[in-house]
């Protein structure tokens, strides 16, 4: 490959590493979106814990008083989980649970306007 398209293979690359940076900045910025990647890392760090300290679905399911599928769906992320659900689950895990941190987020462009919903705190 000459130096012309090596150069161009890293200019592609970059803009590749650009635009996926720009994705996930704009991501952060989308509610749902956010909901759905702090779903993903909590339902990855509930199985790494019990695979760490080998804790079946179906151990974990008798602790809990639930249905092994119950256990699978939380796992597949299908279930909204809320903070008691996940409280009852650190228990039975033996582990504590920390609140996620609020950090500033990096967007490429201003937030965007809010849509002009009411909110509940009983959502």
């Amino acid at each position: 490959m000459g130096n012309c398209a090596r150069e161009g293979v890293k200019m592609n690359f970059k803009n590749l590493q650009k635009d996926f940076q720009q994705t996930i900045e704009r991501t952060d910025a989308d509610a749902d979106l956010l909901a759905e990647k702090l779903l993903l890392q909590i339902t990855e760090q509930i199985s790494h814990w019990m695979n760490r300290n080998h804790i079946s679905n179906a151990e974990l399911a008798a602790r809990l008083g639930v249905s092994r599928a119950h256990i699978t769906q939380i796992l597949n992320g299908k279930p909204n989980l809320s903070i008691h659900k996940l409280s009852k689950i650190a228990v039975a895990l033996g582990c504590t649970l920390e609140p996620p941190v609020f950090k500033t987020a990096k967007m490429s462009k201003p937030y965007p306007a809010a849509k002009k919903e009411k909110f509940s705190v009983n959502d």
